[in-house]
Formats: structure tokens, C-alpha cells, sequence
């Protein structure tokens, strides 16, 4: 979604969320969207394996995975079998 189409400041009271939300449009028509944003399942399944990050884009989540990667890298061999059995069963979010 494009910039334009947010509100100038990001709502920090709930009075301010509830304004925001109450403001909402109903349907939002966005052609250069890659998921249809009225559809909730399209929207869940555009954002499943999403990163959140507070700051820093995509250079903050680069770096926060190339850390994930060393720790992980850096486990002895019976901890990573146990952490690969692990996440089978578990959802690492």
C-alpha cells in the first residue's frame, strides 16, 4: 500500500486507535496490492510468514536472521537435533 493512502501519525492513545478505526473505509481498492485487503484469509496468508520489525526495514530483518543463523550455527550437534525435532512440532513464532 502506498504511503498516500496512511494517516499522517501512527495512533497512540486508544481514543486515537478508536478514532483511526472508526475512520476506516469499509473497502479498500488497491490494484497495485498483491492480495485483495477485503478478503481476510488472502490477507492472513500474504502476512503468515511476515517479520515485524519496529525500526530499520528490511536491513533490521537481514541482520536479525544472519544473527539467527549464527546462534544457530554455533550449537553443539546435539542441540541442533534437539531443536530440529523441535520445530516439527512448533511453530518458531
Amino acid at each position: 500500500m502506498k504511503s498516500k493512502h496512511l494517516p499522517d501519525g501512527f495512533p497512540m492513545t486508544p481514543d486515537e486507535w478508536a478514532t483511526a478505526i472508526a475512520n476506516a473505509p469499509d473497502h479498500i481498492d488497491d490494484p497495485e496490492c498483491c492480495y485483495d485487503p477485503n478478503d481476510q484469509e488472502s490477507v492472513d496468508a500474504a502476512f503468515r510468514n511476515a517479520v515485524a520489525v519496529r525500526g530499520g526495514g528490511i536491513t533490521a530483518v537481514r541482520a536479525a536472521l544472519a544473527q539467527r543463523r549464527r546462534e544457530l550455527n554455533s550449537l553443539p550437534p546435539k542441540n541442533k537435533e534437539a531443536l530440529k525435532d523441535w520445530l516439527k512440532t512448533h511453530s518458531p513464532a
